[in-house]
């Protein structure tokens, strides 16, 4: 798994494999706890210039979210402003996150994102991972 210091490294990964579709697990595990406008995920935020970069959602991101300053909606709507929902996938992380059971993870993830449209919705929680991952229809 990328963590949020070795974004550098992605950046370098992308720029000389361009046909190459990365999906990175965990949104590289950002700290969100300074809150917006999240000037600190700055390197994160640059990476939507390359259009083979996903970028995976998962119940951490949505505790870490929930923590200090920010909210859900202010972090997930600025994400989804850079990278757009087409680019946007949930995971759940289980069992790994073994704190509620995978219905209640994707039930707290619809809930978390519930302000977002109906379609960005639909993108985040299935179409994306469908379009990664064809064999999964």
């Amino acid at each position: 798994m990328t963590r949020f210091h070795q974004i550098p490294r992605v950046r370098i990964v992308l720029e000389r494999f361009q046909a190459v579709t990365v999906a990175l697990d965990h949104l590289a595990m950002p700290r969100l706890s300074a809150g917006p406008p999240y000037n600190s995920l700055q390197p994160l935020f640059e990476l939507a210039r390359f259009p083979n970069l996903y970028l995976k959602l998962s119940s951490p991101n949505l505790y870490e979210a929930r923590r200090g300053k920010g909210t859900s909606k202010e972090f997930f709507t600025r994400l989804i402003d850079h990278f757009g929902a087409r680019r946007l996938m949930w995971g759940s992380n289980f069992p790994a996150t073994h704190d509620r059971s995978l219905k209640d993870q994707l039930d707290l993830a619809r809930q978390e994102l519930s302000f977002l449209r109906e379609e960005d919705q639909r993108w985040i929680f299935s179409e994306t991972a469908l379009t990664l991952w064809p064999v999964l229809r």
